[in-house]
Order: structure tokens, then C-alpha cells, then sequence
């Protein structure tokens, strides 16, 4: 059953008139297994189609011969190469043309305005930058200084205005923007020979001199996270203050010393 079906549901050139393999089969019963009726309509016969698309390829070739050869005539762009900014000379004018003169003069005008205008702008944006400067540094210094007085108020030794010199700016910039700024600065003043070694860095490599700052910072970072932990754990030991006839603060005896009391 299946294979009778499958031959009908497949047609291969249908005629126009419905006799050949597009029409249904008198001799099968009218429903699902019939063919069905051929609509001309619908159909493009393949000579034409053929022609068509062999027509449509000619014309897309002749186009696209077109194109090329309409482009190749178009004038390419040059490009043009940056001139050097120089000043006009006279031998490039003709003084004998009418008006020649007028338009030197004009263009050496217009060159000695370009050339002052980029002069000021550049000393313009250098004396930005150097205020911009100075008013981080200000800045940093200042918040050193607020450091620096709190740190004085636990530590009466320190002295907040002793001048240690590092040999360069960035180092010395390194030890003010750091939040143990005045911690660095009471060190170095009671370790000498530190000094010594991070200027010698900061000769040799500057970059390696602010890593050292940075370390400096880092064991004071550390020390100041430990200090609450010690804190906590010291208030949170065993200690006989809570017995009755006992000092306060003594450690407390042991579950094995308090067996061997009691067991002698």
C-alpha cells in the first residue's frame, strides 16, 4: 500500500493537457491517494526559465564590465602629505604677478600668528600641568600633616617636622600618600641605616625604592589589624577572676593540675 502511494504523490513533468505523470489515475479510487489536478498556471516551462536566468547572467556581467570601466575613468584621490610648517620664502612667489606681494606678505602673517599662538599654547597647558602639580602635592602634605598630628598625640617622641631626605620626589610622594604616613616617618627618623638603603634605590631605581615604601607600609598595615585580634583574644581568655578567693587576672589551673591536688 505504502509503495502505491508513494507513486503517486511524486510527479515528474507534468503536462499541460493533465494526461501524463501530473494527472490523477482514472482507475484509482477519488480521496487521498489521488493526484492532484494540474494547475498551468503555476508552472514556468524550463525552456524559459532556462532563458531566463541566461539572460539575467548576461546582463549582470555586462553591468558589472560597466562599473569597472565607468570606475577606472574616475580620478583617484591623492593623498596629500602633511606640510611642514615653515615660514613662506620669497623665492616661492612671483613678485611680478599682481598681487603676489600682498599674498606673501599674508601668508608670513598668518605663519608668525601660528607660530605664537602654539607657543602660548604650550606654555598654557605646561603651566596647567605644573599647578595641577602643586596642588597634589599640597594636597598629599596636608593630609600627611593631619596624620602626623594624630600620630603625635599617642607618640610624644615623634617629631613631626625632623626633614629626611629620600633623594627623589616620587619616593618622598610615596611616603606621604601612604595612610601610615607619619608611621614611616617616625621609623626612618629611628632607623638610619633604612634611609640609606632607600636612597641608594632611589638613585639606582626609583621604582624599586617606592616598592620598599609600599612594604614599610604594609608591615604597619599589618601590625594595626593584629593589635584588636590580640585584644579580643587576651578578653576572651580563662582567667580565676570570676572564682571567689582568688587575685584577679592570674591564669587558671588546669583540669589535670586540679586532679593532682586532690589525688595526692
Amino acid at each position: 500500500m505504502h509503495s502505491q502511494n508513494f507513486k503517486h504523490l511524486f510527479h515528474l513533468d507534468p503536462a499541460p493537457d493533465g494526461a501524463a505523470g501530473g494527472a490523477a489515475d482514472s482507475s484509482l479510487p477519488a480521496g487521498n491517494d489521488a493526484a492532484p489536478a494540474f494547475d498551468a498556471s503555476k508552472f514556468v516551462p524550463r525552456e524559459e526559465l532556462d532563458s531566463l536566468r541566461s539572460e539575467y547572467g548576461e546582463f549582470r556581467q555586462t553591468a558589472e564590465q560597466r562599473f569597472q570601466d565607468y570606475d577606472s575613468r574616475l580620478p583617484k584621490p591623492v593623498k596629500e602629505e602633511a606640510k611642514a610648517d615653515v615660514a613662506p620664502k620669497a623665492a616661492d612667489y612671483d613678485f611680478n604677478k599682481e598681487g603676489e606681494f600682498e599674498r606673501f606678505m599674508d601668508d608670513r602673517a598668518a605663519y608668525k600668528f601660528n607660530q605664537e599662538f602654539s607657543t602660548r599654547e604650550t606654555k598654557y597647558k605646561e603651566s596647567q600641568r605644573e599647578q595641577s602639580y602643586k596642588e597634589y602635592v599640597q594636597s598629599t602634605q596636608d593630609a600627611h600633616a593631619e596624620r602626623a598630628d594624630q600620630f603625635r598625640a599617642a607618640n610624644p617622641d615623634y617629631d613631626p617636622n625632623k626633614s629626611i631626605l629620600l633623594g627623589n620626589d616620587q619616593v618622598a610622594l610615596a611616603v606621604l600618600k601612604s595612610p601610615y604616613s607619619a608611621h614611616i616617618h617616625n621609623y626612618l627618623q629611628k632607623n638610619p641605616d633604612k634611609v640609606a638603603e632607600i636612597r641608594k634605590l632611589a638613585k639606582s631605581d626609583p621604582a624599586d625604592a617606592v616598592m620598599t615604601i609600599g612594604m614599610i607600609a604594609a608591615q604597619f598595615k599589618a601590625q594595626e589589624t593584629a593589635v584588636p585580634q590580640k585584644q579580643k583574644a587576651a578578653g576572651t581568655s580563662t582567667t580565676v577572676g570570676g572564682f571567689p578567693n582568688k587575685s584577679s587576672g592570674t591564669r587558671a589551673k588546669s583540669d589535670q593540675e586540679i586532679y593532682d591536688e586532690w589525688h595526692k
